[in-house]
């Protein structure tokens, strides 16, 4: 009934407003909690996974989803002229695998999601159902991407389209928005593992529309898999005067908004220096992370030390670097941040900032945060030496 598929349709979209969280906040920000059993590192992972399978299958349930329906009707007929008169609905919600997929092989590749789906193969869900596959939601949802529709035309273009010379012609729409399109075109690149075009892509995506947070997160994690700091800086000045204007500039509006504070954070790993940024970049790009992280450190923790890290990196502060990635203090910023293990990362740039102040007994501190971070991994993917020994 309506009230099912309204329903259905509202869980659909917080599932996504809730992994759109956890993607800008690399997991800090998720509405879901992990087990904290095995500790903290585990339950980063376990509630980034939470929300992450809550979406991949409602992704995989709004993949394409064909309905033939007549005067409101489900038609079964099997001869030609009753599937003559079938009129054919198409169910799907693309964005829904964009935030399933898409950070994926942003960040990791396509043969990394293949090895995920051989990995999903092998469960089963409570009603003994397969799990969904990425790579089939993925390519369902991109082969929307250049859908067209008849659209409905208004009582007004009806009457007028009758005087015309072509009144048997029906305007014929894009299914999807451009947003959308472009979302879809740059998860088309990155199934093929080219991270080129779907940079470019992005970075079209926005100069349309700036206020899409999801596609500058995704633009920076393409960047960062190229290795083209100067994309990554494009990217955030595509941005960067659209939330301006809404940060105590022209429009004014409230400093404390979580969307202003991610914005703010994930601007400042775009404007980190680059070989064409300019002397001027570093310092507005620390400026950005530390009020970011000042007013939201849980949900801009992550990308604020992440941005900081590179400034702090570029002008030799090695103190400060550790301070912010392998003190106390400093951890607590990220170490929530458990969506595609980005708080082992993190770890990792702590280890390289211990390495650089060179004092006693710095290798050893730096191998035990490499251990407590990368160690985790490899012994829960069973590539550690044991795992290794055993195959």
């Amino acid at each position: 009934g309506d009230d099912a598929d309204g329903e259905r349709i509202s869980n659909a979209i917080s599932s996504f407003d809730g992994m759109c969280l956890a993607i800008l906040s690399k997991g800090s920000a998720t509405l879901t909690e992990g087990n904290d059993a095995d500790g903290p590192d585990a339950r980063a992972y376990h509630a980034s996974a939470l929300a992450w399978s809550e979406l991949l299958g409602y992704a995989n349930a709004w993949s394409i989803n064909y309905n033939s329906y007549e005067n409101g009707e489900d038609t079964k007929g099997n001869n030609d002229e009753e599937k003559k008169k079938k009129k054919w609905m198409v169910n799907t919600s693309p964005m829904l695998a964009v935030a399933a997929v898409a950070p994926v092989l942003a960040q990791c590749g396509s043969r990394y999601v293949r090895r995920i789906d051989g990995l999903l193969e092998a469960t089963r869900d409570s009603a003994g159902k397969p799990s969904p596959s990425l790579w089939n939601v993925a390519h369902d949802a991109v082969s929307l991407r250049d859908a067209t529709v008849l659209s409905v035309a208004s009582p007004e273009e009806t009457s007028s389209s009758n005087n015309s010379e072509n009144s048997d012609l029906k305007p014929v729409v894009h299914l999807l928005t451009p947003r959308e399109r472009l979302h879809l075109h740059a998860m088309h690149q990155l199934l093929h593992d080219n991270h080129k075009d779907a940079m470019g892509a992005y970075l079209r995506l926005l100069e349309l529309f700036p206020g899409d947070l999801l596609a500058l997160s995704l633009a920076l994690d393409v960047s960062y898999a190229l290795g083209d700091a100067d994309a990554a800086l494009r990217a955030s000045t595509n941005v960067s005067t659209y939330w301006t204007e809404r940060d105590g500039g022209t429009l004014r509006l409230s400093r404390t908004h979580p969307a202003q504070n991610m914005a703010n954070s994930l601007i400042a790993v775009g404007l980190s220096p680059s070989p064409s940024s300019s002397p001027h970049s570093a310092t507005s790009a620390e400026r950005l992370a530390e009020t970011a992280l000042s007013r939201d450190s849980d949900g801009s923790g992550g990308t604020s030390v992440w941005a900081l890290s590179h400034c702090l990196a570029s002008e030799g502060r090695s103190s400060e670097m550790m301070s912010k990635l392998a003190g106390f203090d400093g951890t607590q910023h990220y170490e929530k941040c458990g969506y595609l293990h980005f708080h082992t990362l993190m770890k990792g740039y702590g280890g390289i900032a211990t390495l650089d102040r060179r004092g006693a007994g710095c290798a050893r501190s730096a191998v035990r945060l490499y251990d407590g971070g990368f160690g985790n991994i490899l012994e829960y993917s069973g590539n550690d030496v044991a795992g290794v020994e055993e195959q």
